[in-house]
């Protein structure tokens, strides 16, 4: 059985960590590589700021980054 995506986190260049919320990794309805999603956003091929929230929950603020600046991605399966 494929292990399934189940929360991704990025460390931007100052240290910061924030995480991804799961709807950016299923386009249309097709399930993506955390690793191609995050890439194009870096290349600018996805769009030129990445949402973001600063609480695993997702009961943190809400905001845009540049994703120029993610120095680590960590995908978590389950």
């Amino acid at each position: 059985m494929a292990k399934q995506l189940s929360a991704v986190s990025i460390k931007m260049l100052d240290g910061t960590t924030y995480y991804v919320p799961m709807t950016e990794f299923n386009s249309g309805g097709v399930p993506e590589k955390a690793d191609s999603v995050i890439g194009n956003y870096i290349h600018g091929s996805r769009g030129p700021m990445l949402k973001v929230n600063t609480a695993a929950d997702f009961t943190g603020s809400e905001l845009f980054v540049n994703p120029k600046l993610i120095v680590t991605m960590t995908p978590t399966f389950s």
